[in-house]
């Protein structure tokens, strides 16, 4: 009797013993997956440092850290990319704003062997200002022919309403672009910024092109100022031979 009650106990355990193991699991997590980083000036750099979790009891391994665009930058730590159950690791991620405007996300996915959750997703959220507004966003000059002179103007003003100063030494103004004025209001917090444009010095002298004028401003944090110019210039037509 006892040999059989006996044989019975050593049958389940062996038997809970296979079932623990045939149940046991890695499992990730993240405490916080989701970074708000508030309001910010575009070009900020946002770094966070998303921490992993094994809350399972089989090691953990990290295939694969995907990034949503080149924006984001995500390394996996430990440098092994495994951790044991209980055990902790973190991303180390960086996010560039630089062309990002308004609200904006970035994703970090990691991939795992969490038979539940193949993916996790990490998040950047926040909202991106420009530095500055400028009005309009482009000037658009088309059907120009190679002897047009046209002029257009360009409103700036500081995104947080600071006062600026425009560096009238420091400009980058392509072949056939000219800047003829800068005008500030009283309170140097806007600009007006006249440019002309000589189709005769445009490059290429026919078709469609696109300028930026570069300015520098007096702002430590973002001194720089693009202006878009778009360019058509039609062919010259060829008489006709009679």
């Amino acid at each position: 009797m006892k040999e059989t009650t006996m044989k019975y106990v050593i049958t389940m355990i062996v038997i809970l013993c296979v079932a623990v193991s045939l149940f046991a699991a890695p499992k990730i997590v993240a405490p916080k997956p989701v970074y708000d980083y508030g309001t910010v000036l575009e070009k900020t750099i946002i770094t966070n440092r998303f921490i992993i979790r094994n809350a399972g009891d089989e090691t953990l391994i990290i295939s694969k850290v995907r990034k949503s665009c080149g924006c984001t930058k995500a390394v996996f730590h430990p440098d092994n990319n495994q951790l044991p159950p209980g055990g902790q690791g973190y991303v180390e991620a960086i996010f560039n704003t630089r062309g990002k405007k308004n609200k904006s996300r970035s994703v970090i996915s990691i991939y795992a062997n969490d038979p539940n959750q193949e993916v996790l997703k990490l998040t950047f959220t926040g909202t991106v200002k420009p530095a500055y507004t400028i009005s309009p966003r482009h000037l658009s000059f088309i059907n120009l022919t190679p002897q047009s002179n046209v002029s257009g103007t360009f409103t700036v003003r500081c995104f947080d309403n600071d006062t600026f100063t425009i560096n009238k030494t420091n400009m980058i103004i392509p072949s056939g672009l000219s800047v003829t004025s800068i005008k500030p209001n009283k309170e140097k917090t806007e600009y007006v910024i006249s440019i002309a444009v000589d189709a005769s010095k445009i490059k290429p002298p026919t078709g469609s092109s696109h300028h930026t004028i570069q300015l520098r401003t007096d702002r430590q944090k973002e001194s720089r100022i693009d202006l878009s110019v778009y360019v058509v210039i039609q062919k010259k037509e060829e008489p006709k031979k009679k």
